[in-house]
């Protein structure tokens, strides 16, 4: 009994385990490049656009179509929709079941990361050396450059606001405690 009992935990940590792996790669490979493209989507459709072509394999993209009378801001809307809508879908996500909460983590986590990287990529504009194709780089080509430090201030604002709401979280403590100690409802 007591053998049983103890290859019993050993299956569900190496289970569980291994569904944090799946589920962080279905969240990095999947979710999130779907929020990312449907929030460029929906910032084109409400500044007036078309969305004329959505791709998620191999390379996720979005081909929105913009009036010619479209003002710069509504650009620069259209290119940070993308950064900022999986960001608002993380907020939504607030239930405390163990596998939905991991998504949102993760989510929150590639936001994290996402924001970093367009920070580096607004230090690497004003260096001269733009990051090709990034949706960053894109929003600061667009307009004469007077909106280019508030979006690099924007963007450390999302960094703070994001670490902050991680470490809220208590991701750590939280996992070990489902990992090592799962609830029934979570099992």
């Amino acid at each position: 009994l007591l053998y049983k009992s103890v290859f019993w935990r050993y299956t569900m940590k190496k289970s569980r385990v291994f569904g944090l792996l799946f589920i962080g790669l279905l969240t990095a490979g999947w979710i999130y490049p779907v929020l990312h493209e449907c929030g460029h989507s929906l910032a084109a459709l409400a500044v007036g656009g078309k969305v004329s072509c959505v791709s998620l394999f191999p390379i996720p993209y979005t081909d929105c179509i913009l009036p010619s009378s479209t003002a710069v801001w509504q650009w620069k809307i259209v290119g940070l929709g993308g950064l900022m809508f999986p960001l608002f879908f993380t907020w939504i996500i607030s239930i405390r079941r163990f596998w939905i909460w991991l998504v949102g983590f993760y989510l929150h986590f590639i936001c994290l990361l996402s924001f970093c990287f367009s920070a580096i990529s607004c230090l690497l504009f004003a260096a001269g050396s733009p990051v090709a194709g990034d949706d960053v780089t894109q929003v600061l080509e667009r307009g004469n450059g007077q909106y280019n430090v508030w979006i690099f201030l924007f963007l450390l604002f999302l960094i703070f606001l994001t670490v902050f709401r991680l470490a809220k979280a208590q991701p750590l403590s939280y996992l070990s405690k489902e990992i090592f100690n799962p609830t029934p409802a979570c099992v």
